[in-house]
């Protein structure tokens, strides 16, 4: 069973860039993308996915206000704040939101498949 993740960024390189990293493997699949909070919400409530990688800043919402309505609604998906906006204040509330990771896009950018792959493997060990 592959891991579903959902990916919201309306940085279309970064889009393309997470794809190219988690594409690769088999135990990982796609299940959708959106630029904007709007499609997000509506996007994730349908889909259902296993981890959701969030942006902070989008064009017409807060990422940290996706983060709140994901845990509110199905906890135990995991978050992944990918982001550029990395100051503590940022972090905190993320934490205290429920994120379960926050990586800052410039430098931490290739954890996300590490992150990923172990998520993978406890989904699969789960389902043994």
């Amino acid at each position: 069973m592959a891991l579903k993740i959902f990916i919201v960024d309306d940085a279309m390189p970064i889009v393309e860039r997470l794809t190219g990293l988690l594409s690769g493997n088999n135990n990982i699949k796609i299940i959708g993308i959106a630029n904007n909070a709007l499609k997000a919400f509506e996007y994730i409530s349908k889909s259902n996915p296993d981890v959701v990688i969030l942006d902070i800043h989008m064009p017409d919402g807060s990422g940290i206000d996706i983060l709140r309505s994901i845990k509110n609604t199905r906890p135990s998906t995991k978050v992944i704040m990918l982001t550029n906006y990395t100051e503590t204040v940022y972090q905190t509330v993320c934490k205290l939101e429920g994120a379960d990771y926050f990586l800052d896009k410039s430098i931490e950018f290739e954890k996300v498949l590490e992150i990923c792959r172990d998520l993978s493997n406890k989904v699969k060990e789960e389902s043994n």
